[in-house]
């Protein structure tokens, strides 16, 4: 299934992006999930990348998800892993 997802995080440092700032194409899940470590890397200021998280949507890859409702919630879980949750 193809992705588009959009980098968000809840530690007050990074502003809410545009529709059309910050959107990743990705191929598969695992695309997706990369993109979460990646951003949780750049998210990192106190070793917890709980901070970080996705919107990602399940269709063709989008230039513009402005006023379109996500799929899904990608995060870390509270032991680290990467969970998936519908919105």
């Amino acid at each position: 299934m193809i992705y588009t997802a959009q980098t968000f995080a809840d530690n007050g440092s990074w502003a809410a992006p545009w529709g059309t700032d910050s959107l990743h194409h990705c191929d598969n899940r695992k695309d997706v999930n990369d993109v979460l470590a990646d951003w949780g890397d750049q998210v990192n200021f106190t070793d917890d990348r709980k901070d970080a998280y996705l919107m990602v949507w399940c269709r063709e890859h989008l230039d513009d998800v402005t006023d379109l409702y996500p799929d899904f919630k990608v995060c870390y879980g509270p032991r680290g892993g990467i969970r998936w949750e519908s919105v």
